[in-house]
């Protein structure tokens, strides 16, 4: 466990820094560490280079890491509670009395999921939400001198929660260059049982199969919304190979725009998808969004159009719309306010 923070990296010769560099570069371009790059092909992609990482990896108290770990089940049950509370999130992020009548982004999200719940007499056909979420947090040191280390939260992620299976190559990188180089004992703490396990993409894929086991039909397929033009495209991929290889559940990739002419949603909220090669329309179990996060994934109306039909459907939505709301800013602060976290969470 480190008491203090240490001064890092460690000091490297130039000969041990220019094979490190080589060794990961490599390796990170063979296990698919990588973007495509900037600006993304239009076309098939010809080319990918690797992603940032570091060379070393970084000290962290053990005790530190071992508590975000146990908060996280926590945070999971209360973004749910949010997630599930209506009269909270309108109150807080209402386009009639909360930060919606401000924010022109939260206001219209919230605008096309209170039409929904109207048209539906106040509920959503679908009561089932799919979360999978990552905290994001600092080390906090009172001063230079202080070994009375901390944790705090930066924010809470509710949509497209990225870089889960890069996250886990990177771990496996530092694992490879730590067995073929020692880090040339640059450091005392970088030892084989100082290197953590990290198995993110299959536990990312296996809530979104427990979600497609849920929603009952094997047949259907999960549909990724993504981005044009995507270059952060091997940290998805590396989720639906995950789902593809080991579960057998087919996977659908389109953006907003796409999906304007290609998707159906039924009377009674059935959605399918129309995909190359396959002559029936498709049935959609659960929608995973790595796109509307932000407002440039709506630059016309049409796009938000695509994005309430799915609402109104009955695939689970990862996220819904309340459950993408609940991971606004402005809840961080009211949950801080005095009494509110402990109304969520007085079990």
């Amino acid at each position: 466990m480190l008491s203090t923070l240490q001064c890092w990296p460690p000091e490297l010769s130039e000969e041990q820094r220019a094979q490190l560099i080589d060794l990961a570069t490599t390796y990170s371009l063979a296990n698919g560490l990588a973007y495509l790059p900037n600006p993304a092909p239009s076309g098939p992609p010809t080319s990918a280079i690797h992603a940032p990482f570091t060379l070393i990896p970084t000290p962290y108290p053990r005790d530190l890491f071992t508590k975000a770990q146990k908060l996280q089940r926590i945070y999971n049950v209360l973004y749910s509670r949010v997630t599930l509370d209506t009269p909270f999130l309108d109150r807080v992020l209402g386009a009639e009395g909360g930060v919606g009548r401000v924010d022109e982004f939260v206001g219209t999200l919230w605008k096309g999921w209170k039409a929904i719940r109207d048209n539906n007499g106040g509920k959503e056909l679908q009561p089932l939400h799919l979360g999978l979420f990552r905290s994001d947090y600092l080390i906090h040191q009172p001063s230079p001198e202080s070994s009375d280390l901390s944790i705090k939260q930066v924010e809470f992620n509710t949509i497209s929660s990225s870089f889960g299976a890069l996250s886990e190559k990177t771990a496996a990188l530092h694992r490879y260059l730590f067995a073929i180089t020692g880090y040339y004992g640059a450091a005392s703490c970088l030892t084989a049982e100082n290197f953590p396990s990290n198995q993110t993409a299959s536990g990312l894929a296996g809530g979104m199969v427990v979600a497609h086991q849920a929603y009952g039909s094997a047949s259907a397929s999960i549909l990724f919304v993504v981005q044009p033009r995507e270059r952060n495209v091997f940290d998805q991929r590396q989720l639906e190979y995950e789902l593809v290889e080991k579960h057998g559940i087919h996977i659908v990739r389109q953006t907003f725009d796409e999906l304007r002419n290609n998707m159906s949603v039924s009377s009674d909220g059935l959605l399918t998808i129309k995909v190359l090669g396959r002559p029936q329309p498709v049935e959609i179990s659960v929608v995973y969004y790595r796109a509307g996060y932000a407002p440039t994934d709506y630059p016309t109306p049409q796009q938000y159009h695509v994005r309430f039909e799915i609402e109104r459907s009955r695939a689970i939505k990862c996220p819904s719309i309340p459950m993408q709301l609940a991971g606004a800013k402005k809840v961080q602060q009211v949950l801080a306010d005095p009494g509110v976290l402990e109304s969520f969470l007085q079990d």
